[in-house]
């Protein structure tokens, strides 16, 4: 179920002390499945990719009254926040053969961000982030499923990102 998928987009900032400050994004995303083609499991190989626009509000808390050593750390930040994902394009496939006829995805899911972000030559950032789908991604019923989240059963996305940021 692991699957590369590229990100792009851009953000504004806003600090709101020494200590906190709130971000929203506006990105591309590319996030979905696929199967290890080694692993032959029935009606494999399968792919998925969901294409997203995603809009993440994100607020961070500086840890400059941390002390290492006798030095700051006001390169280290810890990030939380939401984000409200809109489906923009979706392809899944068994074997090859594409099911282009019903779409099974929802178009509007809410991601959860757990994450740090290191600071480096004023104007370098560069975050690790865990995102995890809040609601189900699926339309359909997985009660049958392990996955669920707030009680209920689904699909989720749940994303590991490297995000570079560059400030001008």
């Amino acid at each position: 179920w692991d699957k590369l998928g590229f990100t792009a987009g851009a953000f504004v900032g806003l600090p709101l002390n020494n200590t906190f400050s709130v971000q929203i994004d506006l990105r591309y995303e590319q996030k979905g499945s696929h199967s290890d083609p080694d692993t032959p499991v029935p009606g494999d190989p399968y792919s998925l990719k969901l294409d997203y626009v995603v809009m993440p509000l994100i607020f961070s808390a500086n840890l400059s009254s941390l002390k290492i050593n006798g030095k700051t750390c006001k390169w280290l930040a810890f990030e939380l926040g939401a984000s409200l994902d809109v489906l923009a394009r979706h392809k899944e496939s068994i074997n090859g053969a594409s099911d282009g006829i019903y779409n099974y995805w929802h178009r509007l899911s809410c991601s959860s961000i757990v994450g740090v972000k290191l600071s480096f030559k004023e104007k370098y950032e560069l975050a690790f982030r865990s995102v995890n789908s809040i609601t189900s991604i699926y339309k359909g019923n997985l009660s049958n499923e392990n996955s669920v989240r707030l009680g209920k059963h689904g699909a989720f996305n749940d994303v590991l990102e490297l995000v570079f940021y560059y400030r001008f």
